[in-house]
């Protein structure tokens, strides 16, 4: 999941038993197969992750049924604190942004306007 993904969708940080297993078989999945579109395209929103569901019992390993089945057991909230734990984001023991996100995480820094390349806001 890229950062600016995980902070458009809300940055949560929910630490449980069930996102933090969801996490490890996010990472256990294979990323170019039938959980790809979620995966790797980290769209953990249900209709994605329905469109999946064949292909995952017809065609996924072990891991990949697993993995299905602990995301579609969590709130889309989950899903995303599972993908960002995946992706290293935030501690999937504590909830809190990892050292390397910390500083983007600031306040200062969550402002996602649109910049031209002198840093000069633009209109949207």
């Amino acid at each position: 999941m890229c950062f600016n993904c995980y902070m458009a969708d809300g940055a949560p940080r929910i630490c449980t038993e069930a996102t933090r297993r969801a996490h490890v078989l996010i990472a256990m999945a294979d990323p170019f197969g039938p959980l790809h579109v979620v995966v790797e395209d980290e769209n953990y929103d249900d209709e994605n992750l329905e469109a999946c569901r064949v292909a995952v019992y017809a065609d996924g390993r072990p891991e990949e049924v697993a993995c299905f089945e602990a995301l579609v057991a969590l709130s889309e909230d989950e899903r995303v604190s599972a993908g960002a734990m995946a992706s290293g984001y935030i501690d999937p023991f504590t909830g809190r942004a990892m050292p390397a996100y910390q500083l983007a995480e600031s306040e200062a820094c969550l402002n996602f306007e649109e910049r031209d390349e002198d840093g000069r806001a633009t209109d949207q």
